[in-house]
This record gives C-alpha cells, sequence and structure tokens, in this order.
C-alpha cells in the first residue's frame, strides 16, 4: 500500500489538450455508439435513432471543453506541473469521466423514459460511462508515465554524456555587455562568469559568479533582445521561453516524466521545455566535438 502511494505521488505532465484532441474524442464517442449499438441501445426504434447517439458526442464535447479548456484557464495555478502527480491525473480522469456520466444522464432524460429512480438511473449513467473510459485512461496513464519517464532520462543522460566530452577552453574569455532598453542600468561580464538568465515579463535577471559567490543583477529587457546580444556564443542556449543557460555551468541533467532540468552551478534547477530538448542534444553534441 505504501509503495502504491508512493508511485502515485511521482510527477506527471500536465498537459493542455488541443481542441482537435477534443474534437477527435467526441467523435469516436458517437461512432462507438452508433456503431456498436451498446447498453440496450440496440433496441432504440427511431428514424433519428443515430443523430441521439450522435448527441452522446456532442454531451462529451462540451463537458471536455469545461474540463480541459475552460477550467485550466482559470485555474492555472494549480494545473502545472509543480502540482500535477501522476495519482493527481488519474483522480482528474475520474472526474471528467464523472461529469460526462452526469451529462449523459441529463441528455438521456431527454429522450428516453428512465425506469425506477433519478437515482438509479444517475448511477446506471455512471457506471456506463465507467465502464467504456476508467480502464483505458488509467491504463494510457501509466503507460504514457513510463515512456515519457524513459524517453527523458535516456536523453538526460545522452546530454550528461555530451557535455562531460565538451572541450570548455574554446571560446573563453570574451567580455559581454548588457543594458536596460532605457541605457540607464547595464552590466558587464565574462562570458564564463554569467550562469544563467531569467525573464519576468520586460526584465530579466542575469545570474553570474563573482568569486566565490553567485549575484545577481535586474534589467529592464526583454529575453529575445538578450538572445540577440549572445548570438557568436554558442555556450548560451534559450532552453525555455523564460530562461537562457550557460552550458559550460550546467553540472548534471535530471529527466523524469515532466521532461527536463538542468541543474546549475548554485544547485538552481532550470527547465527544459519539450519542444527545445532535441535541439538541446544537437548543441551539445557538437560542443562535445570541438576539438
Amino acid at each position: 500500500m505504501k509503495k502504491m502511494v508512493q508511485y502515485l505521488k511521482l510527477p506527471y505532465p500536465f498537459e493542455r489538450k488541443k481542441w482537435s484532441t477534443i474534437v477527435l474524442i467526441s467523435l469516436f464517442v458517437s461512432f462507438f455508439l452508433i456503431v456498436f449499438k451498446p447498453f440496450g441501445s440496440n433496441g432504440i426504434v427511431s428514424p433519428w435513432r443515430n443523430y441521439i447517439m450522435g448527441g452522446y458526442g456532442l454531451v462529451t464535447f462540451v463537458v471536455l471543453v469545461i474540463n480541459l479548456i475552460l477550467i485550466p484557464s482559470l485555474f492555472k495555478k494549480y494545473f502545472s506541473n509543480s502540482y500535477w502527480t501522476l495519482g493527481i491525473n488519474v483522480l482528474w480522469l475520474c472526474w471528467i469521466l464523472f461529469t460526462i456520466g452526469l451529462g449523459n444522464y441529463f441528455y438521456t432524460i431527454c429522450f428516453f423514459s428512465i425506469k425506477g429512480t433519478w437515482f438509479q438511473g444517475l448511477i446506471n449513467a455512471q457506471i456506463g460511462t465507467l465502464l467504456v473510459g476508467f480502464f483505458p485512461v488509467t491504463i494510457f496513464t501509466v503507460l504514457t508515465y513510463h515512456r515519457l519517464m524513459q524517453k527523458n532520462v535516456s536523453a538526460a543522460q545522452t546530454i550528461n554524456g555530451q557535455l562531460h566530452q565538451a572541450n570548455y577552453k574554446q571560446n573563453t574569455g570574451s567580455n559581454l555587455s548588457f543594458t536596460s532598453e532605457n541605457d540607464k542600468k547595464g552590466i558587464e561580464l565574462n562570458d564564463f562568469e554569467l550562469i544563467y538568465i531569467t525573464s519576468e515579463g520586460n526584465y530579466c535577471t542575469l545570474y553570474y559568479e563573482l568569486g566565490q559567490q553567485i549575484k545577481k543583477q535586474m534589467i529592464r529587457s526583454t529575453l529575445s533582445r538578450i538572445e540577440n546580444q549572445l548570438n557568436g556564443h554558442p555556450y548560451f542556449f534559450k532552453c525555455h521561453r523564460a530562461f537562457i543557460v550557460n552550458l559550460k555551468h550546467i553540472e548534471k541533467t535530471v529527466g523524469n516524466s515532466q521532461g527536463l532540468k538542468l541543474i546549475v552551478k548554485g544547485g538552481t534547477e532550470i527547465p527544459v521545455a519539450r519542444n527545445y530538448i532535441k535541439t538541446l542534444k544537437q548543441e551539445t553534441s557538437l560542443l562535445s566535438n570541438l576539438k
């Protein structure tokens, strides 16, 4: 039991579903009900049968839009990788199935007479929805976790090996000069001193090494502007929409199901966006081949 609890606490990526995914799922529900006629629906005699069955797909569409688009947009803080785990993902999918079942119940009573009490009808709707969806979504979640875990751990190992082989004697000693957009405040650094840069809005914070200490300075500038200033310095890599890192200062790369993180001098963890992982592997490969 303890191992199961620990397993459910493992990090899991939260993905905001695309409209195309929602549409495909909804169409699948309609197709499944029309073609396979489960739960006694083969006994429905009506020229409108296919349209009525297809309506369950529309119910699914509305519920998915609320759960996968609207709610995550309203509560962004809680729908992020910092909160999301394997167990939370399973519970969230169960909630989605429950709300779909609720929608199916109200849709059903619009077209059919329900035998027994309203509560029995609601339970039947939930059971039908869970039978169709619970095991597939649970199995999909577990398989996705292990696939992403294996993929990202492998990528981290590859990058660590390439960084270990990189010749850091190349292209050192260059001076970097950063100024605020209003030119009132700036900073000059050696390219080896700068560890990483993070941005928030129209401001960037530069973290750099001075002696044995790590200092920081904020300047008014966009990250894209600083990225342009770093052209010609191959050791600086934009790994996330809000981070640029000096590859010379990466102490270790770690991977889990949510992606990669770069551990830099000082112990700071810097996230790597998934669409940058392939490019990061290519960049570290090039550095490892420098002679």
